[in-house]
C-alpha cells in the first residue's frame, strides 16, 4: 500500500529527475552544436548570428538550471533542489524496507556534493550570481567576461559528470521506493544534429550548382 507521504516523496523524487533530465541534455546539445560547428566552420559563418544566439541561450538554461538543482536556501525554505530530496529520504526513512542501509546513501550521497563537488558547485554559483542571473561589475564588459573563467573555472566534463551522478542517485531512490528509473539521455541528439548539419551542406551545395549553372 502506498501511504500519501509515500506518493508525495515518489512525485518529488520523479519531478526532480525529470529536470535532471532537461538539464543533462540541455548541455549534451550544446556540446554536439559546438563542436559540430568547430568541425564546420563555412556553416557557422552561413548563419553566425543564429548559432551564437542559440548556444548562448543553451549555456544560460544549463548554468541557471544547475545552480537552481544546488541552491542551498535557508533550511527550511528550499525545495526543488538535491539537497532537499536528501533531505527528504532522510526524513522518510521508514518508508524504505532498510531504513539502516538508506540512511547511509544519504550520507554518502551528501558527501558526493558538500565534498566531492563543493569546488565545482561554488564556482556555478558564482557564475549565476556573478554573470547569469546577476551582473558583477568585476565581469560586466565584454573584455572582462572571460577573467570568469579563470576565477570561476568550469568544464563540461564537471557538468556531465555532476548531471549523471545526480541522476543515478534520483534514480536510486526512485528504484528503492518500487518505482521505474528515469532514462537520463535523449539518445539521438547526435544524431539531429549531425541531420541538421547535413541537410544544410547539401542545400549550400545545391546553391553553389546552380550558380556554376
Amino acid at each position: 500500500m502506498i501511504t500519501d507521504e509515500k506518493e508525495e516523496l515518489i512525485n518529488f523524487t520523479r519531478q526532480l529527475t525529470f529536470e535532471i533530465y532537461d538539464t543533462y541534455n540541455t548541455l549534451k546539445l550544446h556540446m554536439h552544436l559546438h563542436n559540430s560547428l568547430v568541425d564546420n566552420p563555412e556553416i557557422g559563418q552561413l548563419a553566425q548570428s543564429y548559432f551564437v544566439l542559440t548556444q548562448h541561450s543553451l549555456a544560460n538554461d544549463y548554468i541557471i538550471r544547475i545552480a537552481r538543482m544546488f541552491d542551498k536556501k535557508p533550511k527550511g525554505t528550499q525545495f526543488g533542489t538535491l539537497f532537499k530530496l536528501l533531505n527528504l529520504i532522510e526524513q522518510n526513512a521508514n518508508l524504505f524496507t532498510n531504513k539502516k542501509s538508506i540512511l547511509k546513501e544519504v550520507s554518502r550521497h551528501r558527501n558526493i556534493f558538500d565534498e566531492d563537488n563543493a569546488a565545482l558547485l561554488n564556482n556555478i554559483k558564482t557564475w549565476r550570481d556573478k554573470s547569469y542571473a546577476h551582473w558583477d561589475k568585476k565581469y560586466f564588459y565584454d573584455e572582462d567576461r572571460l577573467k570568469l573563467e579563470v576565477d570561476a573555472p568550469i568544464k563540461y566534463n564537471q557538468l556531465y559528470n555532476l548531471l549523471r551522478t545526480s541522476g543515478q542517485i534520483a534514480n536510486f531512490y526512485l528504484k528503492e521506493l518500487g518505482e521505474s528509473p528515469v532514462p537520463l539521455e535523449i539518445a539521438q541528439i547526435k544524431d539531429d544534429i549531425n541531420e541538421l548539419f547535413k541537410a544544410i551542406k547539401t542545400g549550400m551545395t545545391l546553391d553553389t550548382d546552380l550558380v556554376k549553372v
